[in-house]
């Protein structure tokens, strides 16, 4: 390395999280809802945390193959090798609902677009959103995309991303960074998000 230069690194998450944040607000001050700011925002929420999760290992040193996990199979190993209680995902933890995060952004990146009657989705997407109350279900004589991409889903599947982001940094075993500018970024983004109705 030459004199005056060193090695740079910067953070992708939270400009992935504002960024999603950004989205589900415009979708929210719209006239005419616009499906794809609601879809960009999903699918950026969960973007956002999986970069988190592959500079969260890089940060604390953990073991590499943690990176090209399953959710599921990567928050064991990272509470394990942090020395801590291992993260639930039973129903109605933040981490079943990160999941339901991806089941969604899933469903919208591997676009399953079998014709369906109204208010039937894949995978039993309707009735895991609904466990969350993030559906409005009055008008189910519209696609599943669009009763399940809205800005009320755009906005929770940020709010939930941001949530975790903190649950897992908040993990003080081998910190190099603060969780105070962790903080600051997350609520950076979320406060972006449009008021709840």
């Amino acid at each position: 390395m030459s004199a005056g230069h060193y090695e740079s690194w910067e953070t992708v998450w939270a400009p992935l999280l504002k960024e999603a944040a950004r989205q589900a607000k415009a979708e929210a001050m719209n006239d005419r809802p616009l499906f794809g700011q609601s879809a960009a925002s999903i699918i950026l929420a969960k973007a956002s945390w999986e970069t988190f999760q592959n500079e969260f290992v890089e940060s604390r040193e953990l073991s590499e193959e943690i990176k090209g996990l399953q959710l599921t199979k990567a928050i064991p190993i990272i509470c394990k090798e942090l020395g801590v209680k291992e993260f639930s995902f039973s129903q109605g933890t933040l981490w079943e609902a990160l999941l339901l995060v991806g089941r969604l952004r899933n469903a919208l990146i591997h676009h399953d677009a079998k014709p369906r009657f109204p208010g039937e989705a894949p995978k039993g997407l309707i009735d895991s959103l609904s466990r969350h109350s993030v559906i409005d279900f009055t008008n189910l004589n519209i696609s599943w995309e669009r009763l399940l991409v809205t800005t009320q889903t755009a906005r929770w599947s940020c709010t939930i991303v941001g949530t975790a982001i903190l649950d897992l940094e908040g993990i003080p075993n081998r910190r190099r960074r603060s969780f105070a500018l962790v903080q600051e970024k997350v609520w950076e983004a979320l406060e972006l998000l449009p008021s709840i109705p």
